[in-house]
């Protein structure tokens, strides 16, 4: 993801859901 992207989604609030898919890589 580009820095732009990143910065955009925690405008939109879906920083969240990256949080959430982060998670997921995690064991």
């Amino acid at each position: 993801e580009r820095a732009g992207e990143r910065a955009a989604r925690r405008r939109r609030g879906d920083h969240r859901q990256a949080r959430r898919r982060r998670a997921e890589r995690q064991p």
